[in-house]
This record gives structure tokens, sequence and C-alpha cells, in this order.
């Protein structure tokens, strides 16, 4: 998590009314997010996400 936590505490000093979210394939989303331990983190962490898909370059899912 590391940088993503350094840009959100800098999102929360300097623009605390908006909201971080990590951007990931849909690929690597369908590949690597869907896995039942990563899920986990992400739900402890309450890690929003949005998934791209890159060719059709456009989102396919906003997860908050």
């Amino acid at each position: 998590m590391g940088q993503y936590d350094i840009y959100r505490y800098l999102l929360e000093e300097t623009a605390p009314d908006r909201k971080l979210y990590i951007s990931v394939s849909k690929v690597a989303y369908n590949n690597f997010f869907t896995q039942d331990v990563i899920q986990l983190i992400l739900r402890k962490h309450q890690l929003p996400i949005i998934v791209v898909d890159i060719e059709a370059e456009e989102i396919t899912q906003w997860i908050n």
C-alpha cells in the first residue's frame, strides 16, 4: 500500500473533499485482485478501485 497511503494522506490535507482511487486494468483485476486474500486486504483497508478496460479505454467497474 505504501505509495497509496502517501497520496491519500496528502489529499486529505490538501483536498479533503476528494477521494483517491486505485486504478487497475481489467486483466490485472481479474487475475490478481479477485483472489480471496487480496479481497480480504481490500475490504480491511477499504481501498476504492477503478477497473479499466485498457483496449476499450473505458471504466468497467467502480468499487468503493
